[in-house]
């Protein structure tokens, strides 16, 4: 079995595609879900499963440093299901996304919900509680999710209360709720700790040296279009992406590009430990800033 066998089918797709196609193939990386991430998506589907309908339901709070991967659960997730129209044309959306509004306030909250579940309505911003409650019964949303649900600090004292209250009013019909924050605001739910209870916690870790980074390095190498191996899991690899303090997804995904985008351009089979640190300490890009 050659490497290439051992590559994802989209990688074998662009092997022979010039530097500028494979750039921009590995701009766009698939989603490679990690032990904590899995965790995550396992549970609000547990929670979705057994929990709907069922008095002050239990609830996920997944808590992740920027760059971790916490919105990327959300979406993953989401992309399972799609909205099944009825005998009466009302779009059934079982699981709902919104993005917490900035500014935290509950008018725009629930404006946030109706769009999501209506799209295409005009909303307006004097939808009661009562009302948003009715439109996710409508739509048969048996799961709300809210990404980045740390916005909800932005607003006065009294507005976070009303949102929070809001929220708990939702998971006393029986809807589960997965929220998403950063540790700095993990204190968000707490405010209200009737709801806070409910939750059950999923912490994202940075990474540390561990079985478990190298094999989330083994995956990514396998969606990177090398004719040849770059052992991105080997000890030196490993050692060389350590070197930078609260390593993140993000970081190792973006460090990783950019190595790939220069081993492209100077015609290289795969990316090498001395390429890789040459990538993480110029202060230049791998390009050159050509074009």
């Amino acid at each position: 079995m050659t490497w290439e066998d051992e590559l994802s089918e989209p990688a074998r797709a662009v092997l022979r595609g010039s530097a500028a196609d494979r750039s921009a193939f590995v701009s766009k990386q698939s989603f490679i879900p990690t032990h904590d991430c899995i965790a995550a998506l396992q549970w609000l589907s547990y929670l979705r499963r057994q929990y709907y309908g069922v008095d002050r339901p239990k609830n996920v709070h997944i808590v992740a440093l920027p760059g971790m991967g916490k919105s990327r659960v959300l979406k993953q997730y989401i992309e399972q299901f799609s909205p099944v129209r009825d005998e009466n044309g009302l779009l059934r959306r079982e699981v709902v996304l919104i993005e917490m509004p900035e500014d935290g306030e509950l008018r725009h909250l629930q404006k946030a919900i109706v769009t999501a579940c209506l799209p295409g309505l005009e909303p307006n911003d004097r939808y009661s509680s009562r009302d948003v409650l009715e439109v996710l019964k409508a739509c048969c949303v048996r799961q709300l999710l809210f990404d980045e649900m740390g916005n909800i600090l932005n607003g006065s004292r009294l507005s976070q209360q009303c949102a929070l209250a809001f929220i708990k009013s939702i998971t006393n019909q029986g809807i589960t709720v997965g929220v998403a924050t950063t540790p700095r605001l993990k204190l968000a739910l707490h405010a209200d700790e009737q709801l806070a209870s409910r939750f059950h916690v999923v912490e994202v870790r940075v990474w540390r040296e561990s079985d478990e980074l190298r094999s989330f390095l083994d995956a990514v190498e396998r969606q990177l279009p090398f004719s040849e191996p770059s052992f991105l899991a080997s000890p030196g690899m490993v050692r060389t992406l350590l070197a930078r303090e609260e390593l993140t997804s993000s970081l190792i995904l973006e460090v990783l590009r950019d190595a790939c985008r220069a081993a492209f351009i100077s015609g290289e089979p795969n990316i090498t430990a001395q390429g890789l640190r040459s990538v993480m300490e110029s202060p230049f890009p791998p390009d050159g800033g050509i074009g």
